[in-house]
Formats: structure tokens, C-alpha cells, sequence
């Protein structure tokens, strides 16, 4: 049984978690730059390695 909302169970919110905490260093002067940004994040390790853990569990 999980509650309804349970964000610390969730390894997407704690995906999310990380890559806000690291978007919200950087300004952008147009959208495109937030896309590519966005693109790296989820291309890095630091982001992706909660999934890993969470699919190989």
C-alpha cells in the first residue's frame, strides 16, 4: 500500500528533484538554450543514476 502521493518513494520525483536543483543555477536567453540544458541533464549521470538503481532493482 502506498499513499496517494508519495514523492520520496517515486525515483521520477527525485529525478525532477535534481535536475530543478540544477537548472535553477543557470540563465537563459532563449528557450532553446533551456532545451539543450534540459537535454544534458538527462544525458548526465548525476540524473540518471536514480533510475538505474530503480530499474536493476
Amino acid at each position: 500500500y502506498f499513499p496517494s502521493y508519495s514523492p520520496e518513494v517515486n525515483p521520477v520525483e527525485q529525478v525532477w528533484r535534481k535536475v530543478k536543483r540544477w537548472l535553477a543555477l543557470i540563465l537563459w536567453k532563449n528557450k532553446d538554450g533551456l532545451e539543450d540544458q534540459l537535454i544534458s541533464a538527462f544525458e548526465s549521470d548525476l540524473v540518471m543514476m536514480p533510475i538505474y538503481d530503480y530499474l536493476l532493482l
